[in-house]
């Protein structure tokens, strides 16, 4: 098993996920029983896409890639990041040859989770919007449609800069059953209980 960090394509994806949060995805997804299903709420360009999607190919599992596509705040901070694209996203998934693994939903976040049954997503990676209230309304859709003893995985915990996420992550670790397995750099990792 070839780790995302060590793949040319996948360091190649712009975006803001680091190295070994990469691989750190990618071994979740990989881990997954064969037929499972992974959410990402947040795709940019494909870099975490393009890391759970190697992971779901070696456990032969389909990961749910979401995102409207229209570009958010992030983008107007770092000009290097262009506009969040469904066909750079695309291309770069095309890249790694793991499309068969991945289905985009260019999509709110919301609107999607209501074609999901309830308990019936085994892991989500959430890196979309960055304000507490963006945050809360992607745990408010989905939270319900996570098994009991999945995977719940946020992006940018702790960075310092990104405060609405760490109020959120705050509000919903309080007010919901969940287990903290792990803090990854600035990747924190949940369990539903």
């Amino acid at each position: 098993m070839t780790k995302p960090s060590e793949i040319k394509e996948w360091n190649a994806i712009a975006g803001y996920l680091y190295p070994d949060e990469g691989d750190y995805l990618y071994n979740i997804a990989a881990g997954l029983k064969k037929g499972s299903v992974f959410v990402e709420v947040g795709v940019l360009q494909g870099r975490s896409t393009a890391a759970i999607g190697l992971g779901c190919k070696e456990s032969s599992s389909t990961l749910s890639a979401i995102d409207h596509f229209l570009g958010n705040y992030e983008q107007q901070v770092d000009s290097s990041i262009s506009q969040a694209s469904y066909g750079k996203a695309l291309e770069n998934i095309t890249k790694l040859g793991i499309l068969d693994f991945v289905l985009f939903y260019p999509l709110e976040s919301f609107k999607v989770a209501e074609l999901f049954d309830d308990s019936s997503v085994d892991a989500i990676f959430i890196d979309a919007g960055h304000t507490r209230e963006d945050l809360t309304s992607d745990f408010n859709a989905w939270f319900r449609k996570v098994k009991t003893g999945g995977h719940i995985l946020v992006h940018d915990v702790g960075t310092g800069i990104w405060t609405g996420v760490d109020d959120a992550v705050r509000d919903f670790k309080a007010s919901e059953n969940v287990g903290e397995v792990k803090l990854e750099r600035t990747l924190l990792h949940l369990c539903k209980k």
